[in-house]
C-alpha cells in the first residue's frame, strides 16, 4: 500500500474513533442528566388531643418522597425531649399511603408530649414539624397519692402489693412518659413483680379505678 493511501486510512480510523468517543461521552452525559437526584423526603404532620378517648390523634402527609421509595413512616414522641427522633419512642405505621395516621393512647394527664412525623427513604430520615400537646385538660383521670388503693412497699425493689382491693382487677403499669411497661391481674393477696423495671417513678392503673404512683428503686 502506498504511503499516502496508508496515511489517509489511518486518518479516517482516528476520526472514526474520535467521533465514536464523543458520541459515547454525549450519551453518558445525557443518561446522567436523566437520573433523578435522590433527596430526603418532605413531610408534614399534626397532633390533636382527644379528651374523650384520652389519646392523641396523629396525622401526617408525605409531600415529596425524594424521588425514591419510602421504606418506613410513622411518628416519634417524648414527654422529656422537645425535639424527638427515632431514637426515642416510635410508632411505625404500616401503610403505603402518602397520607397516614395513628394514635398515641393512654396518655398521662398534666404532661406535655412532643410529637412529630417522620419518613425514611434511601437518603435518610426526614421529620415533620414538632407538635406540643399538653394534657392538663385530662383532669378526670386522677393520679392520687392519697387514693383508697395503696401500693406497698413504696418505694419497692422486687414486688409491690395492694391494700384496699376488694376483688381481682386488671392492671397496667406505665412509665411517666406514658409507655406501657406491663399488664396483668392482681388481687389483694397477690404481688406484682417489678424487678424488671428500671429505677424510677411509675403509674399503676387499675381497671375502673384511679391511678396510683409507685417508686421502683
Amino acid at each position: 500500500m502506498k504511503p499516502k493511501i496508508l496515511q489517509n486510512t489511518l486518518l479516517i480510523v482516528l476520526l472514526s474513533i474520535t467521533v465514536f468517543s464523543q458520541a459515547q461521552e454525549t450519551k453518558s452525559k445525557r443518561q446522567k442528566s436523566n437520573k433523578k437526584l435522590i433527596t430526603l423526603a418532605v413531610i408534614s404532620g399534626n397532633a390533636v388531643l382527644d379528651t374523650e378517648l384520652k389519646q392523641i390523634d396523629l396525622t401526617a402527609d408525605i409531600i415529596n418522597n425524594g424521588n425514591t421509595t419510602i421504606t418506613e413512616r410513622g411518628f416519634v414522641y417524648s414527654s422529656t425531649i422537645e425535639i424527638p427522633t427515632t431514637l426515642d419512642n416510635k410508632i411505625v405505621v404500616e401503610s403505603d399511603d402518602y397520607i397516614f395516621n395513628s394514635k398515641l393512647e393512654n396518655v398521662i394527664p398534666n404532661t406535655i408530649y412532643y410529637v412529630r412525623s417522620y419518613a425514611i427513604n434511601a437518603s435518610g430520615i426526614a421529620y415533620g414539624n414538632v407538635s406540643s400537646i399538653e394534657t392538663s385538660s385530662l383532669a378526670d383521670i386522677k393520679i392520687d397519692l392519697k387514693a383508697r388503693i395503696k401500693t406497698y412497699p413504696n418505694p419497692s425493689t422486687n414486688f409491690i402489693s395492694l391494700s384496699g382491693l376488694a376483688e381481682s382487677k386488671n392492671y397496667t403499669i406505665y412509665s411517666m412518659q406514658g409507655k406501657e411497661m406491663a399488664r396483668g391481674t392482681i388481687s389483694n393477696d397477690n404481688k406484682i413483680d417489678v424487678r424488671f423495671l428500671a429505677n424510677g417513678l411509675y403509674i399503676l392503673k387499675l381497671e375502673n379505678l384511679e391511678m396510683v404512683k409507685f417508686i421502683k428503686e
